[in-house]
């Protein structure tokens, strides 16, 4: 929970500012007010209490709450921050409107009034709670909800000892580099072998770490045979660590799913950075974020910036260590549909593999160079208004960090939030980086409103 005494310095002037007392992003990047979930109102005797499952940071004096059991981020105006913090579940709602009268030397029916207002919006949206309340309290037993899952996992069963002793393996590589951990991949089908040689052909050896921390191994499995006819078409199990987490019918399917889990691998392996499902490009050291709801142009957008003279770093899952500041590569195959493909001028037939189940994957050097790292200069947020064909350029207007902490977070993998301080990390990170909303528009004019937001973030 922050301290009060943060928000200290919030000036009369500004807890009287008219914007929302709480509000969030709506999916085209509209700031709006919350509707209630219900009608409940706090007394002047009631203890206000902040829920243990919400996480608060402060972004140019505004307050952003991570709701993690509803899997939400909320914006708070100065005002509704400072009312906010003040809480700490042993003072009454009288005793707090006293204290930001003290604090503030405004009219003190003027506080009461916006205490009681924004004490009833939090209330009703699960927020903050009330001392004594059965509807408090607990967090789910059963873990938050996570905020964005374009990863569903499988079910990992155990393997029977043994299952890889001898497997005559076909093709074989690492540790290569995924974010920031390394795994030995192999396969004893010469199809899947040549499928995983080329979407993974991109990713680095990891030629400081010899010993991989996991292994993932493709196998393929006869079915028995009566008599001289065989019985059961040859199966393939995807096995991490020694657990099959995926039992597959083909070649095609098998290295679809291996990709699958490798993501699993990265986002899991890569405690102490701040996890995106988005893109990332790189040029001179710098890097753009392209994050946008999925199937709007994230991809393509990515893509067409590598075809531009920018080195190609992540199509899936961008990590920012938190540490250094660095973003960790993972360039494997890009995710695209035809339609993508042709936008950017590359025929499917030589530019990508077309496995049935899933998107084409593009190769990552038929689109130019890849990198190896760099530090985050600037944050696009792809915007699902429709611009027309016509107009000449994409519309771009600048996304405040408050605002951006609150639209990153729909994209943000929920390991993130597992370590403590990372959320402030996260609200420092949004501070700190540049962020732009552009338009969708002719993929050339976006392109061009990136370099020139780039060059603006860095002037």
């Amino acid at each position: 929970m922050l301290g009060k005494r943060s928000l200290d310095r919030v000036s009369p002037a500004a807890t009287a500012a008219a914007a929302p007392c709480l509000g969030c992003l709506d999916k085209l990047g509209r700031l709006t007010p919350v509707e209630p979930i219900s009608g409940r109102s706090a007394s002047s005797t009631d203890v206000v209490v902040p829920p243990p499952h919400a996480l608060l940071a402060i972004v140019d004096g505004n307050l952003v709450v991570l709701d993690r059991a509803a899997g939400r981020g909320l914006l708070l105006n100065a005002s509704a921050a400072l009312i906010l913090t003040a809480f700490d579940g042993r003072r009454t709602v009288a005793e707090i409107v006293g204290q930001l009268v003290g604090e503030t030397g405004m009219d003190e029916a003027l506080i009461a009034a916006d205490v009681r207002a924004t004490v009833d919006r939090l209330l009703a949206q699960a927020i903050v709670t009330l001392a004594g309340d059965d509807a408090a309290a607990e967090p789910d037993p059963a873990g938050p909800t996570a905020m964005v899952s374009p990863l569903d996992p499988d079910r990992w069963a155990p393997t029977i000892d043994g299952l890889l002793t001898d497997v005559p393996w076909v093709w074989e590589r690492g540790p290569i580099r995924i974010a920031a951990t390394s795994v030995r991949v192999r396969a004893d089908d010469l199809e899947v072998g040549e499928h995983l040689h080329h979407l993974l052909g991109s990713l680095a050896d990891d030629r400081a770490d010899e010993r991989a921390p996991h292994t993932m191994s493709v196998v393929s499995r006869r079915g028995r045979t009566v008599g001289s006819a065989t019985g059961a078409p040859r199966t393939y199990r995807v096995v991490v660590d020694g657990r099959v987490v995926a039992r597959v019918e083909t070649p095609d399917a098998a290295a679809v799913h291996a990709l699958h889990h490798l993501d699993e691998l990265a986002v899991e392996g890569s405690p102490g950075a701040l996890l995106f499902h988005a893109g990332a490009v790189e040029r001179d050291g710098l890097v753009v974020v392209v994050l946008g709801v999925s199937g709007k142009g994230k991809s393509t957008l990515t893509a067409a910036l590598v075809q531009h003279g920018f080195r190609y770093l992540s199509d899936e899952i961008v990590a920012v260590d938190i540490a250094t500041g660095e973003v960790w590569p993972y360039p494997k195959a890009l995710d695209l549909h035809a339609g993508s493909l042709d936008l950017l001028g590359l025929d499917p037939d030589t530019a990508s593999l077309q496995l049935p189940g899933s998107k084409g994957k593009l190769l990552p050097d038929r689109l130019g160079e890849v990198g190896s790292g760099g530090r985050p200069a600037l944050l696009v947020f792809l915007a699902e208004t429709l611009v027309p064909q016509a107009t000449p350029g994409a519309p771009v207007e600048l996304v405040p960090p408050a605002e951006a902490l609150v639209a990153i977070l729909p994209v943000t993998f929920e390991r993130t939030m597992d370590e403590p301080g990372n959320f402030a990390a996260l609200a420092a990170f949004c501070e700190a980086t540049p962020s732009v909303r552009i338009g969708r528009a002719p993929l050339d004019a976006t392109v061009a409103e990136v370099e020139a937001a780039l060059a603006g973030a860095v002037g």
